[in-house]
């Protein structure tokens, strides 16, 4: 506990092979609502800014936003597919600014005032990457403190 109320760095990727969406599959954190809150009541409690879910497991790629009552929402960057893109696609909320179901892969790059991460499609050249989205740090601080 220390150490995480002492981290320094302007962002605090945490890190899943499953989903930690409310409403994720059933072999995501949606099963284990009792500890998916501790862990959200855990960040509150340390007053802990700049928390990034990294996530998988869904054979396709997706950028969604976990909201959270009377503080930041917290994003998280789901990469599936290196081998095996998704057979169902993307449908449902997701659409193509959010999600790829395409075999592809995520790179993470980070600065002190942004995250930006690229989905880029296996065999693609890096410069055309198929997702792409810049995460401010001043959009994940508790200004409720």
């Amino acid at each position: 506990p220390a150490a995480r109320r002492s981290a320094t760095a302007p962002f605090k990727l945490i890190a899943c092979g499953s989903q930690f969406i409310a409403g994720g599959s059933a072999d995501s954190w949606a099963s284990f609502p009792a500890a998916r809150a501790e862990l959200l009541a855990t960040l509150d409690r340390e007053n802990i800014d700049g928390a990034v879910f990294l996530s998988g497991d869904i054979h396709r790629t997706t950028f969604v936003s976990n909201p959270r009552a009377g503080v930041y929402a917290i994003p998280e960057i789901t990469s599936s597919g290196l081998n095996q893109g998704s057979r169902d696609g993307c449908g449902g909320a997701l659409d193509s600014a959010t999600c790829t179901s395409r075999d592809n892969f995520v790179l993470v790059d980070a600065t002190p005032d942004e995250l930006t991460v690229t989905a880029h499609a296996v065999g693609q050249p890096l410069a055309r990457p198929v997702l792409r989205q810049v995460i401010a740090r001043s959009r994940l601080i508790d200004r409720t403190r």
